[in-house]
């Protein structure tokens, strides 16, 4: 009895053992599909020819040497006379960096109410307190084209000053929480219909 009890003990020890490094593994192995999923999206999203091309061509097999993509998604569009920049953040991490590191107090920020999606940051150097409507008519349209909505009409878009959006401690990636925004109610637009 004795001698069965030790060697069930070290099966046990064993197996136990061995469901912590599967465990161990299922999470990196999660955290590398994440990683290659923002990758793929960076290459379909991307229009870049030249990030295409060094992404294909790339020999290396170091990932400081790897050829980085565009690190946001850039229109520059073109409404009242103006040029308007434009960023869409297109992974939960790059929304992170682009609203809470990137964008500036008074830049606008833009996402739609009730569906994931990305964050659009409309750049406002000239601190303006109210965006021309046509503007935000078009940067709520870009929201609801970046997000789960893509096929929906009268999709709700929140906009407010990016001094107004916070990220909860220890909250996931992407998930911010605003005060002080207005909503409209908008059709998607795929803003590469209005490049300039």
């Amino acid at each position: 009895p004795q001698q069965n009890m030790a060697h069930y003990f070290k099966k046990y020890k064993k197996t136990r053992s061995g469901k912590e490094k599967l465990i161990k593994n299922i999470a990196a192995n999660e955290k590398r599909l994440e990683e290659l999923e923002t990758k793929i999206a960076r290459v379909l999203a991307s229009e870049d020819a030249e990030y295409l091309e060094n992404a294909v061509n790339t020999k290396s097999s170091s990932r400081k040497e790897q050829v980085k993509a565009p690190l946001f998604r850039r229109y520059s569009i073109s409404v009242e006379g103006r040029q308007w920049d434009m960023f869409v953040g297109r992974s939960s991490k790059e929304n992170d960096e682009l609203t809470l590191h990137f964008a500036k107090p008074n830049d606008w920020f833009f996402h739609t109410r009730i569906y994931h999606g990305s964050h659009i940051i409309v750049k406002n150097p000239e601190k303006l307190s109210q965006l021309p409507m046509q503007l935000r008519e078009v940067a709520a349209g870009i929201a609801a084209y970046y997000s789960k909505a893509k096929h929906s009409t009268k999709v709700p878009v929140d906009f407010t000053l990016v001094r107004y959006v916070t990220k909860p401690r220890k909250s996931a990636p992407g998930f911010v929480v605003y005060k002080n925004h207005k909503t409209v109610f908008v059709d998607p637009i795929d803003p590469r219909t209005l490049q300039s």
